[in-house]
């Protein structure tokens, strides 16, 4: 698939045009480099800039997708903090589960979507990521407040069931001085 995208990318004409192989350029040759995020963008050691000044295009779309690539990484991350938040005070909850799914494989996909070069397709895949994963962290923040509601009710409850004991120990007592 990848390759798909390369083959009608921009990039495909300019490497064809310079004698450059395709994946090679970016991914290596013998000594594969493992893709990561940090492949993409303007800074070290994003290979972009390899090729791209500051002033180029390509140097602009790198930066975009990246920032996208960072934000999108940096939600899913809040969502799942706020689950496992929700998840150790006792709330389940199933609706994050498949927002949470849906967030991460929309920034897997995103990162396939890098090889067209369109900021459109990748700037897309990523809103439907952070759809998902806030409204995976709505839910999760959600949960926590039914979790503070529900102290606040046991508390409620412990005051009540306290005052009423109170209540009948003096009854009691009162009754058994009176029957003294």
């Amino acid at each position: 698939v990848q390759s798909e995208y390369f083959s009608s990318s921009p990039h495909k004409k300019a490497f064809d045009d310079m004698g450059l192989s395709e994946c090679e350029v970016c991914h290596g040759n013998h000594a594969v480099h493992k893709t990561s995020d940090q492949m993409l963008g303007t800074v070290e050691p994003a290979v972009c800039i390899q090729c791209h000044d500051e002033d180029s295009q390509g140097y602009k779309t790198a930066a975009m997708m990246r920032k996208g690539m960072d934000s999108l990484a940096t939600e899913i991350s809040l969502a799942e903090e706020m689950i496992a938040k929700a998840n150790k005070a006792g709330v389940e909850i199933n609706d994050e589960a498949l927002n949470l799914f849906n967030s991460k494989d929309a920034l897997i996909q995103s990162r396939v979507l890098i090889h067209t070069l369109s900021t459109e397709k990748v700037g897309e895949k990523q809103k439907e990521g952070m759809k998902a994963a806030a409204n995976a962290l709505e839910i999760g923040k959600r949960a926590l407040k039914e979790v503070g509601r529900r102290r606040q009710l046991l508390i409620i409850m412990v005051i009540l069931t306290l005052l009423v004991a109170g209540l009948l120990i003096m009854y009691i007592r009162a009754h058994e001085s009176n029957n003294d």
